[in-house]
């Protein structure tokens, strides 16, 4: 028969029960840590926003640095012709280096440069740069998209690819200057080396002054006759900036018909169509839309002349390009991606040039760049 054993608890020990914590203690536990964890959450979001604003200020200020940068370089280059060792213009004159479409009073303008690019050994290329402004379509609505599109012009024509540059574009407006020029209109003609049909058309004065009226007939102060199919060429030993023409033709109530073309490169270019010119009716004085700069402008006669379809010459004159000025004003203002805080009134500043009166109500930040480009390739 076995005997009960006789357990002992090691000296020191006790076999009071021992207390837990209770239901209510381990509640409250709960509540004090869940606490706890809300504030720091909380104050986590509060700086979260307030790095992401930060961050977005910040990448906002970035890009709009960057986009003048980017613009400034090819608008100073508008113009640039490369000359090769015998400081022949390998590629001909640039009609028109500078190209700005105005959008009124919205969002926004896009300017065209052309000029001649050339690195090292490499081939000289001549570009056709536009910079312009399209909606694009995302996740959080829409938004402006800047784009840059390169063309390839000369020695071989390619179309590049439209590359979008920079997001979140509110404004951006080009602004090339007029310039108000005083005294008498400067006769270009004059300087012309080699003004063909007219070798008597030389005495700078636009209007066909006390000599109205009378024949076109040899031997007389003007003439000769222009015949549909004839031209008047005008060429310069250096390429001009061009900002309109003065031609005065026809006798007794004579008009006629036809075009301005510049060369351009191997070819020429049509730039303006003149109808029913003469001096009966005062159409003598054409002002371009905008300034070409070639070295050989023509005047194309297309119809006129009367019964005898032949046009007295009395003047042809061109005048300088000298209207615009050769200072670009480029304007930016862009927006941050996401919307900060409550939603506050935004105006672009009065001072910024540019016609479109930008104004916005809503919780987005913006700011405002702007530069201005001296084109120094027309300014020489």
């Amino acid at each position: 028969m076995e005997t009960a054993k006789t357990h002992f608890l090691p000296s020191g020990l006790s076999m009071r029960p021992e207390r837990g914590f209770t239901l209510v203690e381990i509640l409250i536990s709960v509540v004090v840590s869940s606490l706890a964890i809300a504030t720091l959450y909380a104050a986590y979001d509060i700086v979260d926003k307030q790095y992401g604003k930060i961050r977005d200020v910040a990448v906002l200020s970035q890009s709009g640095r960057n986009i003048l940068a980017m613009m400034k370089r090819d608008i100073r280059m508008a113009g640039f012709t490369y000359r090769d060792d015998t400081g022949k213009i390998i590629y001909g004159s640039i009609s028109e280096p500078i190209k700005i479409t105005d959008s009124g009073n919205r969002c926004c303008d896009d300017i065209t440069v052309v000029y001649d690019y050339q690195i090292q050994s490499a081939t000289t290329k001549r570009l056709r740069i536009r910079y312009w402004v399209d909606n694009y379509i995302g996740t959080k609505g829409v938004r402006g998209r800047l784009y840059k599109q390169t063309d390839i012009l000369q020695p071989s024509a390619t179309t590049g690819s439209k590359e979008p540059m920079a997001d979140y574009i509110e404004d951006l407006q080009f602004v090339r200057e007029k310039v108000s020029t005083s005294g008498s209109i400067q006769n270009l003609a004059k300087t012309s080396t080699d003004l063909s049909k007219s070798g008597k058309l030389t005495d700078g004065q636009l209007g066909c002054n006390r000599y109205c009226g009378r024949h076109c007939e040899n031997g007389w102060t003007y003439g000769p006759g222009l015949n549909p199919g004839e031209k008047i060429s005008a060429n310069f030993s250096s390429p001009v900036t061009i900002g309109g023409i003065g031609l005065y033709l026809g006798e007794g109530g004579e008009t006629g018909s036809g075009y301005l073309q510049i060369k351009e490169g191997s070819g020429y270019k049509k730039i303006a169509t003149l109808t029913n010119i003469g001096t009966i009716n005062n159409n003598a004085k054409y002002s371009l839309s905008t300034n070409v700069t070639t070295d050989n402008i023509e005047f194309v006669m297309t119809s006129g002349g009367g019964g005898d379809r032949n046009l007295c010459v009395f003047e042809f004159e061109i005048y300088p390009g000298s209207n615009l000025s050769n200072l670009v004003d480029v304007v930016l203002a862009l927006r941050t991606r996401n919307e900060y805080g409550l939603s506050k009134a935004y105006a672009k500043k009065t001072y910024r040039k540019g016609n479109f009166k930008l104004n916005k109500t809503d919780a987005y930040r913006r700011d405002e760049y702007s530069t201005t480009v001296l084109v120094r390739n027309l300014a020489l």
